[in-house]
């Protein structure tokens, strides 16, 4: 019975030895290819809606803080003082 070998082996494996894949600045790369290669899949295409919603839901957030903002600096320059 061969050894056991761990995930991280057997995916080197995979990979034709290739470490810097799983380790440094190729992960995003790999990750990028990997979504873009199954657009189809259900959970990529939920956690990808879901960070689409998030991200708006920022901007939105910080759209109406500038405005309070200058609604705020607005009272303030007509406010008699």
């Amino acid at each position: 019975m061969p050894p056991k070998r761990s995930h991280h082996e057997r995916l080197e494996d995979s990979e034709g030895g290739a470490h810097a894949a799983v380790h440094g600045t190729e992960e995003a790369t790999i990750s990028q290819q990997s979504i873009a290669s199954s657009p189809r899949d259900p959970l990529v295409l939920e956690l990808t809606s879901m960070f689409r919603s998030y991200f708006e839901i920022q901007q939105l957030k910080e759209e109406k803080a500038e405005r309070e903002g200058a609604k705020q600096e607005q009272r303030w320059k007509t406010m008699p003082h």
